[in-house]
Order: structure tokens, then sequence, then C-alpha cells
């Protein structure tokens, strides 16, 4: 996980890393040329939020068509027999970012030869010790209703949520999964099918949604069988060399890893762990060696929007304390100065030489504040301020992707900033949840490129994650979870 998902981020506040050093920017293209000429916003002042100890008292467009490139990218339908449909779908949608799609190395998978009504059986993770403490304790529903108040949310996003929720729920698959094109098979009432077959990436967010409201797989909740069924099915479209690309891409990939370590880190379920490993390793084994990070397929030149969910899913498993290879973060120290403008830094691009977006800013922004940026550097500054250039704007300009990845980096700088967007991010979202009908929870696609090629499971899980901004993961400064080892 576009314009379309990221991320997470879309980690509950993930441990800081040294600072980046800082290295001069590499040329994207010309300021005359791709670089807007208006002025920033007054100055924005970053101020000080709300403290550990206060928390702790209560009780536990651009027009550039590669700006916004969505985490989900065109693959082929699967062959295997539990996706088998009646009728023929497209399974490759050309996107204005990708250009020619390389061909991509054979990957090693395993799945079940087992029809669909198999798979539907009984699967819930069984109970196991927790061996290591919770890193995302701030979910907990005493914690997250502080937390909600404390930083900006309200009972109507959290009403929001919960619709978001039970509408997800009413849209899995029997056998675990949230289909990309099939979702609404039983409900018959909602439009909204994607435009590539995505089954994991749209799997992956919805379990991720779930998870930050603290619905587990091993304990008592209305969900408990939903995310159980959706944790099994990603586990089993992981192929022997850790590979959860499958047929579809490296979105893909860091999106299931993100939702299956932070359901490790929750749950202490053993059964997770290796998959995590393999996941997170399979991530560091995939970037690019020339030209740096990820993209698409395995090893292809890398792309800004790709690269921040390898750098979320990275930092999950080592916030369960696994051991996470420190290059893949390398990977992202090296890359950031290579999108960044040369004149304005903080803004940063899709690719090297390529024009400055909003959506691109957003993501690299959070990957930084991942990597040890402090909001006080000035280009976290520049960044922050370049992003309410570019509020949301619902009706003339809807990009979820970018909303999505603007609110993770905001929360984490805090300040005016962070008041700013997030009144103006409540607003457009509840303003636009459909609240009659079958559709009632979720979110029309309309109007967003990337939501279109997502669709409506992809739309609805984005906005839940940005409504969750507020307990999902930490501010940095008020992280105290330890490291990894």
């Amino acid at each position: 996980m576009t314009d379309a998902p990221a991320p997470p981020t879309a980690v509950s506040a993930p441990p800081t890393l040294p600072s980046l050093p800082d290295a001069p920017a590499a040329v994207v293209a010309g300021p005359a040329a791709t670089e807007s000429t208006e002025s920033f916003p007054a100055e924005i002042t970053p101020r000080i939020a709300p403290t550990a100890a206060r928390v702790a008292r209560v009780p536990a467009h651009e027009t550039d068509s590669a700006r916004d490139a969505p985490p989900v990218a065109p693959r082929s339908t699967r062959a295997d027999a539990s996706r088998a449909r009646l009728t023929p779908r497209p399974s490759v949608i050309p996107l204005a970012t990708a250009g020619t799609t390389p061909e991509r190395p054979q990957l090693t998978r395993t799945l079940p030869n087992l029809p669909p009504d198999t798979l539907a059986l009984e699967t819930r993770l069984p109970p196991v010790a927790r061996p290591r403490p919770n890193p995302y304790p701030q979910r907990a529903p005493e914690k997250r209703q502080a937390l909600v108040q404390e930083m900006g949310g309200s009972v109507a996003t959290e009403r929001a949520v919960s619709l978001a929720l039970d509408w997800l729920a009413r849209h899995q698959s029997a056998d675990g999964r949230w289909h990309s094109y099939d979702f609404d098979d039983e409900c018959g009432g909602c439009a909204g099918a994607a435009r590539a077959d995505v089954d994991i990436a749209l799997t992956g967010l919805s379990v991720l949604c779930f998870l930050a409201a603290n619905h587990l797989p091993d304990a008592p909740g209305p969900y408990r069988d939903v995310v159980a069924k959706g944790l099994d099915w990603l586990r089993r479209q992981q192929g022997d060399d850790g590979n959860l690309v499958a047929d579809e891409s490296m979105y893909s990939h860091g999106i299931a890893t993100i939702a299956l370590a932070e359901a490790y880190g929750m749950t202490g379920d053993q059964t997770l762990e290796e998959p995590v490993r393999q996941a997170a390793r399979f991530i560091v084994e995939s970037a690019n060696q020339s030209v740096g990070g990820w993209r698409y397929a395995p090893r292809q030149p890398g792309d800004s929007s790709v690269l921040g969910w390898q750098i979320m899913a990275l930092k999950s498993a080592r916030r369960c304390r696994l051991d996470v290879d420190e290059t893949g973060f390398d990977v992202a120290r090296e890359w950031l100065p290579r999108v960044q403008s040369r004149s304005r830094p903080g803004l940063y691009a899709y690719q090297p030489n390529r024009t400055v977006t909003p959506a691109m800013t957003a993501e690299m922004m959070f990957v930084r504040q991942l990597l040890g940026g402090r909001p006080s550097e000035p280009a976290m500054v520049n960044s922050a301020r370049y992003l309410l250039r570019h509020v949301p704007d619902w009706e003339h300009d809807t990009n979820t992707y970018f909303w999505y990845y603007g609110t993770l980096a905001l929360y984490q700088h805090q300040g005016e900033a962070w008041e700013r967007w997030n009144e103006i991010i409540k607003d457009e979202l509840l303003a636009h949840q459909e609240t009659r009908g079958p559709a009632a929870g979720s979110w029309p696609i309309e109007g967003d490129r990337w939501a279109r090629t997502g669709g409506r499971v992809y739309q609805t899980a984005i906005c839940t994650l940005t409504l969750e901004v507020y307990y999902r993961y930490l501010p940095l400064y008020l992280d105290e979870t330890p490291p990894g080892p």
C-alpha cells in the first residue's frame, strides 16, 4: 500500500533510529519547469503536544500522472481453485505511473489446492502465550478513548470507524479474504469493484483496520473470527521464500507484512513469528541494487510510493522485536535525497528527476520520521507547510491515498500543522461516509483515481485507517516501547 492506499503507513510509533544526515538533494527537474512558485503559508511552529505523563494519567493536483501511484499494481488473475469465477474479469489495469510492466521473476509459492468451502472452515488461531510485551498498548479500549479526546478525535470519528468495521466484516469472503471484484456477492447492494486483482492488499488493509481498533483473533469480541480468518488467508498466500507478492505486487507484500507483524506483536502468536521474519527478509532482498528502492516487482528500480510501505513493514517487524536487517532502512536513507527537491528540501517526488507532489511528500515525510527525523528540522517544516497548501477537499480533488499519508505524517509532526489538518480531514471523511442502505459504513470511489483502481473495499479501509490515527500509532515522542533486539 495509492493516491491510493498507502500505510499506515499507514507504526505504533516505531522506535527512533539515528537522525538522517544532511545529504545533497538530487535534481528533481528544474524548478521553473516542475515546481510551483507559490509561497508557503505563514510560519508554522511545532507546538508541544500532550505529554506522556498526561496520557498516562488517563485510566488504562498536481496533474503529474505519476504523483500518487496506488498500492495496488496490475496483476494477472490467480489460477487456483479458490479464485475461480463464473465470468472473466480484467486483471491488468494500465497505470500511468507504471509504464511498461517488466516481466516479473518467478516467485516460489505454496498454496493449498483446496476448494473454497474447505478453506472457509474454522480458522481461528489457537490461543498461545504472549512472550513479549504488546507494542501497541494504546489500542486497549480505555487508553484508546483517552487518546481520541487528547489527540483530536471525537465521538463522531469513533462512530464512523465502528460503522466501517461493520461494513468490512459484512463483505469478507467465506475463505477469509476481501475480494477485489466479488466482495459484494452476498450483499448485492454495493457498487465499486476494483479494476485490478489485489486481494492480498485489500485483505491486509482490512485486517489492519480491525487490529487498530484492538479486535484480535485470540480475544473475545464481535470480530474475532473476522480477524482470524483474514490472517489465516494471508498466511496461506506466502511462498516458501517469504514472498507475499504472489501475482500482485510489492505493494501487497508490504501491506500484508504490516498486518501479520501487528497481529504477531499484539497476540504473541508464535505461528506468526516466522512468516513475519521471512516476509521482512524478502523485502530486504527485493530492493533494487542500482537505483535503489522498491517497485512493483522485486528488484525493479524503485519509486517512493512502494518504498513507503516496505519501510512501514520493516518497522512493524522490528516493533515486534524481531531482528530486521538494517540494510532495508539504509535503502530508504539513500533514496530520500534522490527524490527530494534541490531548491526546497522536504518536498519529494515519485522517482528521481520527477515533479514533486503532495502524496509523495507526505509519504516521504512519514518515512523520514520513521528514520528519526525531528519536527524542528527545516526539511520537516517545509514538508508540513507544503501539505497545508494541499489540504483535503473531497469535492474538487479526492485523493485518499495522499490524505492517509498526510494524516500519518502530520500526526507525528503535531503542533499547529496537525491541528489544522486534523479538523479538515475529519470533516471531509465524516461528510462523505455512506450512512444508508447496504453501503452504510463504506466510502464511495467516484472522483478518486486510485480508489477506482482499488475499489470500495480499498477506499473504506484507507479512510478507516485515517480515522484511527489517534491511537493506531503513538507520536514518536510519546512512545516508550523499547526498540527491537
